[in-house]
């Protein structure tokens, strides 16, 4: 139920007036400029705040690292680092997503407690849409591996 909310509410926004200034483009971002992110995170477990940082080698490419702390615990830290290619689909931009993830866990023993770090690949889509400099966004990112759970994730971005 919590991820047709994100979906609605993600699509009312879109409805929103465009973009007053010609210098920002209402899915791309200008070349060579960063963006920081905060957003909320939801996977069958648990929900989690995701940080992100992405820095924007053109209008359409752009790479970074995601961290999403989760509440519970079940669900462990994820670290993604993830590459976007935008597309551009009438007043929202489209992009699917790579990379690969790494989820920090503990396995406990009987006799020994060890740090796991399990890694994968990783693949997903996701749109966003900008107002001059801030942009919202809607995502789904999915590890490929047999363990592996589904991510939904909402989010702000600030564009430098």
């Amino acid at each position: 139920m919590v991820r047709i909310v994100m979906i609605v509410s993600f699509l009312g926004l879109m409805k929103l007036s465009g973009q007053s200034d010609s210098t920002y483009h209402h899915c791309y971002f200008p070349k060579n400029s960063f963006s920081g992110v905060v957003g909320v995170s939801l996977n069958e477990h648990s929900t989690g705040i995701a940080l992100r940082t992405y820095y924007n080698l053109n209008h359409r490419f752009c790479l970074g690292p995601e961290f999403t702390l989760f509440s519970k615990e079940q669900s462990n830290p994820e670290l993604n680092i993830v590459g976007h290619y935008i597309i551009e689909l009438g007043l929202i931009g489209l992009y699917p997503l790579v990379g690969w993830q790494f989820q920090f866990g503990s396995e406990a023993d009987a006799k020994v407690s060890t740090e796991e770090i399990n890694n994968s690949p990783l693949g997903g889509i996701g749109l966003h849409r900008n107002w001059k400099t801030w942009s919202l966004y809607l995502e789904w990112s999915q590890p490929i591996r047999v363990d592996s759970h589904d991510l939904w994730s909402l989010g702000i971005m600030k564009t430098f």
